[in-house]
């Protein structure tokens, strides 16, 4: 986030996004493999963190993102989301976020690239940073595995499955 914003953002606490999952839903050249993405899916839920931003600081993301406000929604690369979090407190938070732009909503729930070690990697340190739950590492574990995310893996119940050479 320092590196996107050009500067420390303030932190305001982890939290969750509820009837959401993870999932890598567009391939980035950049990273080289899928990017993240928030997925509908009832009954699931998306670790993440809260942060204060200035609107200058948000006009970097947005450009970070693809983002433009004033262009058709179908071609930017992520569009803004106005959500609802619950915080670490288990408060009910307004916040912005972004979504993947994928040309079929319905088809979102089945897409899938497999995503870069490295990208994994930032989003595991993000996690550390933030001291976010077990619960996001071992969504993170499953979905960056997991080939087209079916809908019927759900992301918040991962019993009783195994990756291979574990």
């Amino acid at each position: 986030m320092q590196m996107r914003i050009g500067g420390k953002p303030k932190v305001i606490s982890a939290a969750c996004l509820d009837n959401h999952r993870l999932g890598f839903t567009i391939l980035s050249k950049t990273w080289k493999g899928g990017v993240a993405d928030i997925v509908p899916e009832a009954g699931s839920k998306v670790w993440g963190a809260i942060y204060e931003l200035t609107e200058e600081q948000l006009d970097k993301i947005d450009h970070y993102e693809g983002y433009k406000k004033d262009r058709d929604p179908k071609k930017n690369f992520y569009n803004r989301l106005q959500v609802e979090v619950v915080d670490k407190k288990g408060v009910k938070q307004p916040c912005l976020t972004y979504q993947a732009e994928v040309t079929d909503e319905k088809r979102r729930k089945y897409l899938y690239h497999s995503p870069s070690e490295k990208y994994c990697e930032v989003i595991r340190k993000g996690g550390e940073d933030h001291g976010l739950p077990q619960e996001f590492y071992e969504h993170l574990k499953v979905a960056s595995v997991t080939e087209r995310n079916p809908v019927g893996i759900r992301m918040n119940d991962t019993s009783g499955m195994s990756l291979e050479n574990e």
